[in-house]
């Protein structure tokens, strides 16, 4: 199941990338993936930490469902004590971010940052789900989760990559100022 599940998790983090790049080309999907990596950067690494530490817990008393309920809800609080004010910090101040890791020359728009680290604030609890499902011994659960979350991601992500059409006025042009 873990084999599986990951397969499933890489597909739900790229599939996107296929989707820009189809859509609206090489351009765009390079400045996407800026963008996504600099919204992510926060939420990548929160949840890299946490899951070295919930793991072993969530697996301590995954025999108790009380207990594990418990557990969840005080990691996914600690978590979002954690990421929080660093994504609502992205999120204000995208642009001065933006400028000051691309400067002025570069493309890559404010707004899809801002977007992205809402996306970013809410992949941020994925992580917990993961680790309760291998700490109880079920991992049939992640597989679960993750086969539908890429069921139901691909459609929506078809229908919103149709529709862009093009980024251009969500760039940062220094012209635009």
């Amino acid at each position: 199941h873990m084999t599986v599940s990951t397969i499933f998790i890489w597909l739900i983090m790229h599939m996107d990338n296929y989707f820009v790049g189809k859509f609206l080309g090489a351009e765009a999907l390079g400045l996407y993936t800026l963008a996504f990596g600099l919204a992510h950067l926060i939420a990548t690494n929160v949840a890299r930490m946490l899951g070295s530490v919930l793991f072993p817990a969530f697996a301590e008393v995954g025999h108790d469902r009380d207990r594990i309920g418990a557990a969840w809800l005080r990691a996914a609080r600690y978590t979002m004590l954690v990421l929080l004010p660093m994504g609502v910090g992205l999120i204000v101040f995208s642009h001065e971010i933006v400028i000051g890791f691309f400067r002025e020359k570069c493309e890559i728009g404010a707004v899809p940052v801002a977007i992205l680290a809402v996306f970013a604030l809410c992949r941020g609890l994925g992580p917990t789900h993961g680790d309760v499902a291998k700490g109880i011994g079920k991992p049939r659960i992640l597989t679960t989760v993750a086969f539908w979350h890429a069921a139901l991601m691909a459609p929506l992500l078809l229908l919103v990559a149709a529709a862009a059409g093009n980024l251009k006025g969500l760039t940062l042009h220094p012209s635009s100022y």
